[in-house]
């Protein structure tokens, strides 16, 4: 899993600090035989602490929030020979209250030939009308966990101390 900055799936990789607000996006590659396909579904973010998530997705890979992330999309123009499939969806960087750091899971499945989309999502694409919901018959393994780390501050988090270039981040009250 990776994290980019901008609109991807071929966008640089989210290696620093990232304002909140900022577009990403969430790219998931698969190398090896070009007849599988994956199948995101099951994201989930939090702080941390894994008892008090936010699920993004649910097990249709359909999201629930969209107001922080958009649809799974998938394209084969990966740029890279050794990737033949980019599953991605766009989002605005966001954090929670007093933490830098957000943590990004999803569950990914590997289907023979076509795993299929969210039916709320088929006609944002132009895909076919035919039935798209994922079908469990089609899972060829088990889903893998995928995670990724993200820090992201917010304007409220930087401070300048005496008019230099320094800056501190804070993930509480700012004490002076």
């Amino acid at each position: 899993m990776d994290i980019q900055i901008g609109k991807g799936p071929l966008a640089p990789s989210a290696n620093s600090l990232v304002r909140i607000g900022k577009t990403m996006t969430m790219v998931i590659s698969a190398t090896g035989d070009p007849g599988f396909d994956i199948h995101v579904r099951d994201c989930i973010t939090h702080d941390g602490n894994r008892n008090n998530p936010v699920i993004l997705t649910d097990n249709n890979g359909c999201v629930l929030k969209k107001k922080l992330m958009g649809p799974w999309q998938k394209t084969r123009q990966t740029g890279n020979a050794e990737i033949n499939l980019l599953a991605f969806a766009f989002f605005q960087a966001f954090k929670f209250p007093d933490q830098v750091e957000v943590f990004l899971e999803c569950n990914i499945g590997l289907c023979k030939s076509e795993c299929g989309f969210c039916p709320e999502d088929q006609a944002l694409f132009g895909r076919k009308k035919r039935s798209l919901q994922y079908n469990k018959a089609t899972l060829v393994s088990d889903p893998v966990r995928l995670a990724r780390r993200l820090r992201v501050f917010a304007p409220d988090d930087v401070a300048f101390a005496d008019g230099r270039s320094t800056i501190t981040l804070t993930t509480g009250e700012l004490k002076r």
